[in-house]
């Protein structure tokens, strides 16, 4: 259930104020939600209308449109999927190992943890694999880096740039549409659900 998740917000929410002492920021937010994707570079997500957004849109111009899909999903006993990003801002350079403790992996590995979750993305992600490598590298020059392509992960440790990281949720199973399965004894068997249940949980 996604009601576990509740221990991991609560939790984060003493961690956001932690990473504050020591001037770390995490911002996140909703950018896609099922067919609707926002089209806006990632400097132009808007994290302030998120928090004020009843389902945090990071995209003002695709709240209602986000809305509607969540809406429509249910209405017709379904459910559907949203991708969250993540950018964490005022990084310490120097977390993370090369080789078995890599902070991206522990990233991954944490994600991929909250239900639902069926993919992460880490600076281009998927975008790195059709990109040339003089795409891709993050160049510096003066002592900084011109730009941030690896999400702020260098060698499986953090350099100092903002970290970005996109979360991919899939459609939540549990949903009121008439379904197949089979019982203990592996007969077949239709079954609909009762009660409450989310119809997405990006």
């Amino acid at each position: 259930s996604a009601r576990e998740s509740v221990a991991r917000v609560a939790g984060g929410a003493v961690a956001a104020m932690l990473l504050r002492e020591f001037g770390i920021c995490v911002q996140s937010g909703v950018f896609g939600v099922g067919t609707f994707v926002s089209n806006l570079k990632e400097k132009e997500f808007d994290f302030e209308f998120a928090k004020k957004s009843e389902i945090f849109c990071l995209d003002p111009k695709l709240e209602s449109d986000f809305k509607n899909e969540i809406l429509n999903a249910r209405n017709s006993k379904d459910s559907v999927g949203a991708a969250v990003f993540t950018k964490v801002s005022g990084m310490l350079i120097g977390l993370g190992e090369v080789l078995y403790d890599k902070l991206d992996s522990k990233l991954a590995h944490a994600l991929m943890g909250i239900n639902a979750v069926k993919a992460v993305e880490i600076g281009e992600g998927i975008n790195a694999s059709k990109m040339r490598g003089s795409c891709n590298n993050d160049a510096l020059k003066d002592g900084k880096f011109l730009s941030n392509h690896s999400g702020g992960i260098l060698g499986g440790i953090s350099n100092g740039e903002n970290l970005i990281l996109k979360t991919y949720f899939k459609p939540t199973p549990s949903i009121f549409a008439k379904q197949e399965s089979i019982d203990k004894f592996g007969n077949n068997l239709e079954f609909e659900l009762k009660g409450r249940h989310d119809p997405c949980v990006g």
